[in-house]
């Protein structure tokens, strides 16, 4: 596509470049001329070979190329750098070579031409060869196989049902083709559109080409329509259409692999599949490994037509518990035999239910064996039946029990062969064999007979093999079994506790009867809470039994249950109550009648006192004051407290000691409570000094000091309650043997000033001393709060300057009291602080000139007599002369002033540091902060002030700008122009980057192909001058004083700095490879330069034009703009399509944010919420929250290159390359609004302050178009 302008006058034609070995067409149709195969391109050393045939065709007249001719290549409207050719003498009719490097191309349609510059200047581009280029490879690829088709493979079946393929991978496109190689066979197939899971299903037809193989590969390619192939990794199945497929067998009644040696029969079932009634069969069910022949069995064969349901013989179990046999069928087809895959099947082992143990016919039904019913007779044993019983199966039988005295007594009867299994014991359920009388009249009453029975199911003989048959136990019953008796229960001391009685003891010692020799066990309680006590023997002979156990205290119900009965059998019952025997303790001690606690060792005044403690409930205390017994109170029966009052308390000697003495057990005595007996002191106050100065203050006396030390007496160890009027200030302890208390208060309030002080008792009857007064006046410290000029009355700053000899100076001290007020270290007078206020004043005359420095401080004339911070100022001759040293200022409308200089200087030029003056901004205009009219500014050490970024009104005309110092005044006109007219002028060739200075007086274009900057003055829209700078000036920036500008210097790597006052360049400044982009800080101080292919940011400070540091970003960096704040800075990167994140404090990549494709010019919103980022190659504009790094929206553009925002943030103004229009975009909705047609492939773009025009540079028409936006429709 040829995206010269039609209107154009072209002086020859140039016909596109020439790639050989290119894919064409290419799909969808008019997407572009053709497509670059990888091959052509990353696979070659020198990158993509573009070819240009010799310029000869013309439109007015012959021309041929000439030598010194040069071709340089562009991709994607960017000049490829080392990309070109120079006509050499002898090649002015050979086609010219060039090589595209690796890294141009992006994913997608891409853009080719050339442009052929004559030696003389001229230039022109050629037509554009659009070619389709895949920057990513497809990979990830993976054949997806059925799961059943990788375990068991492809059968007859299986292929007759289809077999679906699955083919995922990564970078999946359109018009892509898949070539499946599957054994000795291939089959193609196009990728479908979008994102549909890629399928395809093979059957009988398709596997009978690839051929039987157990092990066939299976891959895939992948070819995209520019003819790039990748492969996957292979994989292999099990291709057997011709293959008998046996599955496994089953087994009736199996429970998934598990079957149980209780099922009656053993029946195995074999699938019918594709068995023929002809095909033979037959059944193999092979043992454990290591089992006898018997374990195993091989059905004879016979036709499938007999049934597929054949019996194994269900004794093959026995050989096989626990373990794991394999069940199988063979298949003879035309004499060849097929085996099945196999069963493996664990046979469980038998349960307990299924092995009956022997048991003693005499026993009755609970397993009690009565041997005194048995008299001299011997017991039988029946052996009964058991699962998988056979005749010729070995037997061992054991008892095992105990005599009298508890030591073994057992007896063999069965140990193996010959004792086995016969027909006889099948025949009748159950083989007898006697129990000799004689041992079982051995064993001892109530012991456990247990019976021992195994059989060796495999008939093997081996014990260690052999099923172990369940246990039968039965107990003895060999003497006379009496009803048990409970006939003591004994405390601690030996003592019997009668029924219904209480004790104290916890271990109670119980005795009884119970048959000789046999237990009973001992119980406490009933129903569901009884706890056993344990378990009693009684003695062999007589049958007298004793225990001892401990108990909880509460009511108790003991008794004594038989071990020994057949059915529960008790004693009489004992109930009794066991109460704690608690250690007496006294935890209380109150003075009486004021019933406050006493500490212990404390001091009281009353003689009566009332004790409390805690006692054995129910039992008696002896209370004693030393050794003196006070009285015994009994402890209340459910509490155990107990109470006593004692009266009559001595004073002399002062010190009591009680104790609680318990009248039961051990009679254990409490810990001493002692207290000491004072007489009842009036309390006084007999001193009241001042600290830190120690100094007595006489009752109604004054004191500037907020800390004093009351000193005074009361009760011996008692406390006094200090009061300030009503407000204790602490409880101060009488010294126990003086009888002295002394309290230190701090903190007393100036106001109110008067403080009354009392002592009030903390003991008797509470009397209060006689009050103590005193008046507290603030000890503040002076300062100097104001110093000002007289006659003038005008407030002089700390360090300032004045004419004026007379002074007034003001500040604060202690009320009603003096400071001296000293000039150095003389005394200027010594005025008195206002008793009311504090404030004191003091007029200064005479002061000298020379020397011209005064430094006033305030000594207080009071308490550590401190002084005030000094105030200082500067006696001066002359009067000052106020200057605006940079005006006049001039500005378009709201543009922002220059910065504003202010001059303070005396009249012989010294200038005057701290100086104060004013200044004042005309009507509408603004600081920085948004404030206006007047403000209040001091001068630095030089005597100047500077003002800046004051945005001027939006009303072109002239304005009066002033400032005043004292009487002196100042004043400057401000020039507010006009805004020049709509439409488009001239500029030099290939105008690219354009920016508008921050006084809106100014707009700066460069000129791609003439390496000049056009200055164009915006209230007339000419050019006022050109500005030389480096090759290819690509982008610019104006510092935000408007005092420089900085312009990328594309092909000489390069930064110019130009001096906007004067338009000449400064310096040039070396960055990396391909400078495209710039912008300049908030506070102007770095510089931050794109650099397209270096990878890299490079950061410039703008103090002295040195490179700071170079960010690593990505390749294709084209655009750079920073947040409001300066903090962050954002980056397109057209390679990669995303744009950076950069904290310019650490100079680090934050995040990288995804956006459409080729990103090139960028802006933030005003607020800095935003920033806008058009994306060239896929036709819009991502809107992203500078909050989250997150895209919020994609509008549609064309094409678009350059973009700006309007100073108040409502409107997005966006260059469209192809259809040589802007876009009007409305923030609030992030859609646009309308579209304009501009010049040929628009650019750049900047909007004036006010915002109502928008200046747009036109690289295809070399001209720049004005837009009034005031006439744009929302």
């Amino acid at each position: 596509m040829d995206i010269q302008s039609a209107a154009f006058s072209e002086l020859f034609v140039l016909f596109p470049v020439i790639i050989q070995g290119w894919v064409s067409p290419v799909k969808p149709a008019d997407i572009a001329d053709g497509g670059i195969p990888k091959a052509l391109y990353d696979g070659q050393a020198q990158g993509l070979e573009c070819l240009v045939d010799p310029w000869t065709e013309l439109k007015l007249r012959s021309w041929i190329m000439a030598a010194d001719d040069r071709v340089d290549l562009y991709c994607n409207g960017d000049l490829v750098p080392g990309a070109g050719q120079t006509v050499n003498p002898g090649e002015e009719t050979l086609r010219q070579r060039l090589y595209l490097p690796h890294g141009n191309l992006m994913q997608g349609v891409n853009r080719l031409h050339y442009v052929v510059t004559r030696v003389g200047g001229n230039s022109e581009p050629s037509r554009d060869l659009l070619v389709l280029y895949h920057l990513r490879p497809v990979d990830n690829l993976d054949l997806v196989i059925p799961a059943d088709v990788l375990k068991d493979g492809v059968s007859a079946a299986r292929a007759a049902q289809g077999v679906a393929f699955g083919f995922t991978y990564a970078n999946r496109r359109a018009y892509d083709r898949i070539e499946f190689l599957l054994g000795d066979t291939q089959v193609r197939f196009d990728v479908p559109d979008g994102t549909a899971p890629i399928t395809h299903t093979l059957f009988t037809d398709t596997f009978q080409k690839a051929g039987d193989n157990p092990s066939a590969v299976a891959e895939f390619y992948v070819v995209d329509q520019l003819g790039n192939r990748v492969k996957s990794p292979e994989k292999r199945l099990d291709i057997h259409l011709d293959r008998l497929d046996l599955q496994a067998p089953t087994v009736k009644g199996m429970t998934g692999t598990n079957f149980s040696p209780t099922q009656p029969e053993v029946r195995v079932l074999v699938p019918q599949g594709s068995l023929l009634p002809s095909d033979k069969l037959s059944v193999i069910w092979q043992g454990a490994a290591g089992t006898p022949v018997a374990g195993s069995y091989t059905s004879p064969q016979r036709l499938v037509s007999a049934g597929l349901e054949i019996a194994v013989p269900r004794s093959v179990l026995a050989y096989s518990l626990g373990k794991q046999v394999t069940v199988t069928y063979v298949v003879e087809r035309i004499d060849k035999p097929t085996p099945s895959l196999p069963l493996l099947l664990n046979i469980l082992t038998l349960p307990a239910t299924a092995l009956i143990p022997p048991k003693i016919v005499e026993a009755d039904a609970n397993n009690f064996l009565d041997l005194m019913a048995l008299g001299s007779n011997n017991a039988t044993i029946h052996a009964l039946l058991h699962t998988l019983i056979e005749a010729g199966q070995p037997c061992w039988l054991s008892l095992e029990g105990k005599k009298a005295d508890g030591t073994a007594h057992n007896l063999t009867l069965w140990n193996g062969l010959p004792a086995q299994v016969n027909a006889t014991w099948i025949s009748q359920g159950f083989w007898a064999t006697a129990l000799a009388n004689s041992y079982l009249k051995q064993l001892g009453h109530g012991t456990t007979l247990t019976i021992r029975f195994k059989v060796s199911l495999d008939k093997s003989n081996d014990p260690i093999t052999a099923a172990v048959f369940p246990d039968r136990a039965y107990t003895i019953k060999a003497v006379t079994l009496v009803v048990p008796t409970l006939d003591n229960v004994l405390d601690t001391a030996g003592n019997e506790v009668p029924e219904a009685s209480q004790t104290v003891s916890t271990t109670l010692t119980l005795r009884g009867t119970a048959s000789p020799g046999l237990q009973v066990e001992i119980f406490d309680g009933s129903g569901a809470s009884v706890v056993s006590k344990g378990i009693a023997t009684a003695n062999a002979t007589t049958g007298t039994w004793e225990h001892t156990i401990t108990v909880p205290q509460g009511a108790r119900r003991l008794y004594a249950k038989s071990l020994y009965h057949s059915t529960d059998t008790f004693s009489n019952v004992r109930t009794l109550t066991v109460t704690a025997a608690t250690a007496p303790t006294i935890t209380s001690l109150k003075g009486s009648p004021s019933n406050v606690e006493i500490p212990n060792g404390g001091t009281t005044v009353e003689s009566t006192v009332i004790l409390t403690g805690a006692a054995a409930k129910g039992l008696k205390v002896d209370v004693l004051d030393g050794t003196v017994s006070k009285g015994q109170p009994v402890a209340n029966a459910t509490t155990g407290i107990w109470t006593l009052t004692v009266s009559g308390l001595a004073v002399s000697p002062p010190v009591h000691s009680f104790t609680a003495k318990a009248m039961y057990g051990t009679q254990p005595v409490s810990t001493a409570r002692t207290l000491t007996v004072a007489a009842a002191t009036a309390p006084t106050i007999t001193s009241l000094k001042g600290s830190p100065s120690n100094v007595e203050i006489p009752n109604g006396g004054t004191t500037v000091e907020t800390t004093v030390i009351l000193t005074g007496t009361a009760a011996k160890g008692l406390k006094v309650d200090v009061l300030d009027g009503t407000v204790s200030k602490g409880q101060p302890v009488a010294n126990a043997t003086t009888g002295i208390w002394t309290l230190t208060v701090s903190g007393l309030a100036v106001s109110p000033p008067v403080h009354s002080f009392t002592a009030k008792a903390m003991y008797g009857t509470q009397p209060v001393s006689t009050a103590r007064t005193l008046t507290v006046a603030a000890a503040t410290a002076p300062t100097i709060t104001s110093l000002k000029g007289s006659p003038s009355n005008v407030e002089i700053p700390n360090g300032g300057t004045t004419v004026e000899t007379t002074v007034i100076l003001t500040g604060t001290a202690a009320k009603g009291l003096k400071v001296d007020v000293l000039d150095g270290t003389v005394s200027k007078g010594q005025p008195v602080a206002n008793a009311t206020t504090g404030i004191w004043t003091l007029t200064v005359s005479g002061l000298a000139v020379s020397p011209p420095v005064h430094s006033f401080t305030a000594k207080a004339m009071y308490g550590t007599q401190p002084v005030s911070t000094a105030r200082t100022l500067t006696v001066s001759a002359e009067h000052d002369v106020l200057t605006f040293t940079n005006a006049p200022y001039t500005i378009a409308p709201a543009g922002r002033l220059k910065n504003v200089e202010l001059l303070l200087s005396t009249r012989n030029n010294t200038p005057v540091p701290r100086g104060k003056l004013s200044l004042t901004l005309p009507a509408n205009f603004m600081y920085a902060d948004g404030g206006s009219g007047q403000r209040e500014f001091i001068t630095d050490a030089a005597g100047r002030v500077s003002v800046s970024r004051v945005k001027g009104t939006r009303s072109s005309g002239s304005y009066s700008l002033s400032a005043t110092s004292g009487a002196q005044i100042a004043s400057t006109t401000v020039t507010v122009t006009g805004l020049g007219p709509v439409g488009s002028f001239p500029v030099r060739n290939g105008p690219y980057g354009i920016a508008v200075s921050p006084d809106g007086t100014r707009a700066y274009v460069c000129n791609l192909a003439s390496n000049t900057v056009s200055v164009i003055d915006t209230a007339t829209n000419r050019v006022l001058t050109t500005i030389l700078v480096g090759n290819g000036p690509a982008g610019v920036a104006v510092s935000p004083d408007g005092a420089r500008a900085y312009v990328c210097n594309l092909a000489s790597n390069t930064v110019s700095v130009f001096d906007t006052a004067t338009n000449r360049v400064l310096t040039t400044i070396l960055v990396g490879n391909g400078p495209a982009g710039v912008a300049v800080s908030p506070d102007g101080t770095r510089a931050y330069v794109c650099n397209m292919n270096s990878l890299i940011v490079s950061v410039i400070d703008t103090a002295t034009h040195q490179v700071l540091t170079n960010i690593a970003v990505g390749d294709g960096l084209r655009e750079v703009a920073f947040s409001p704040d300066g903090a962050r800075a954002y980056v397109s990167n057209t390679i990669r399509h995303t744009v950076a994140v950069i904290d310019t404090a650490t100079h680090r990549v934050l995040t990288n944010i995804q956006v459409g494709k080729s990103p090139n010019g960028i802006a933030v919103s005003p607020d800095g919420t935003r920033a806008y980022v058009s994306n060239h190659a896929s036709d819009t504009v991502s809107v992203i929250d500078t909050a989250t790094n997150r895209v919020l929206a994609n509008i549609p553009a064309g094409s678009p290159t350059g973009i700006a925002v309007s100073p108040d943030g409502t409107r997005a103004y966006v260059c469209n390359w192809n259809s040589h229009t802007v876009s009007v975009i409305d923030t609030v909705t992030n859609r646009v609004l309308t579209t304009i047609p501009v010049g040929s492939n628009p650019w750049g773009v900047a909007v004036s302050p006010d915002g109502t025009r928008v200046y747009v540079s036109n690289k295809g028409s070399n001209t720049v178009s004005v837009i009034d936006t005031t006439a744009i429709k929302s």
